[in-house]
Formats: C-alpha cells, sequence, structure tokens
C-alpha cells in the first residue's frame, strides 16, 4: 500500500502537479495572467486537499482500488489532455490570444502593423536637434545657525 501512495505522489508530482503554474501562465493576457494563476493555484490546492482528505477513508473502505480508480482517471485526463489542451510550445504571449480564438489572425496582423506604422510616424515627428547643455547653476553655500 505504501508503494502505491508513492507511486502516486512521484507521478502526480512530475506530470499534473505544476500545470497551473506553468500552463496557465502562459494562455492569459498580460492585464488577466495574476488572475488566472491565482485561480489556477487556489483551484489545484482546492483539490490537493480533497485528495489528500478523501484518500485515507478510501482505503479504509475500498482498498488498493482507490489506487486503480487514480489511475483511471489519470488516464482519462490524459485522453483530454491530447485532444482538447493546445501546445503553447514556441509561440510568443502574442499569440496566445490567436491560438485560443479571441482574435483572428488577420485583426491581429493589422493591429501590429498600425501600431508599427503609427511609431514610424512619431518617430518622424520627433525633432532630432541638438539639445543644449544649460551652464550648472551654483547656490551660495548655506550657513548653518546654533541655538546655544
Amino acid at each position: 500500500m505504501v508503494v502505491l501512495i508513492y507511486l502516486y505522489v512521484i507521478g502526480y508530482s512530475a506530470s499534473w502537479g505544476p500545470i497551473p503554474w506553468v500552463y496557465v501562465s502562459e494562455i492569459f493576457p498580460t492585464r488577466l495572467r495574476s488572475y488566472g494563476v491565482g485561480m489556477a493555484a487556489a483551484t489545484q490546492w482546492l483539490f490537493n486537499f480533497a485528495i489528500t482528505y478523501m484518500t485515507p477513508s478510501a482505503i479504509n473502505h475500498i482498498g488498493w482500488r482507490i489506487f486503480l480508480m487514480f489511475g483511471i482517471f489519470c488516464a482519462a485526463n490524459f485522453v483530454f489532455v491530447w485532444f482538447f489542451v493546445k501546445e503553447t510550445k514556441g509561440r510568443t504571449l502574442e499569440d496566445m490570444e490567436i491560438l485560443f480564438g479571441t482574435v483572428e489572425a488577420d485583426v491581429r496582423a493589422a493591429d501590429v502593423e498600425r501600431m508599427l506604422h503609427k511609431g514610424a510616424m512619431h518617430d518622424d515627428r520627433v525633432e532630432t536637434a541638438p539639445v543644449e547643455k544649460e551652464a550648472p547653476v551654483h547656490e551660495a553655500p548655506v550657513e548653518e545657525k546654533t541655538v546655544s
């Protein structure tokens, strides 16, 4: 029984455990990232508590079959992730909105082009006249008065 517990903990810690910290921080835009990671962490802690609370009672009632149940859940979760969770490797944070369908690729390209064009126009308007240095201002030394 102890070996099964250790195998479960090792498997969870090396696979599903860190997912809320890594995946969620990649898929949310910057303005919402802290909320998304906070919600994911809270959800992970809630389910970790539920599993920790339930496991001793389940072991007492159904014995080793609880680990069979955990294995079936992990296999079902693997199938779900394989078909429905999108790969984010090699993509920029700006591509996430396109990947998850929040914005269309042509709209994103037009926005980027508009901002680049706006930046180029702004650079043309900036005057490049040399900046004259002001002469340093020297202040008269302040005398300290002491009260005796």
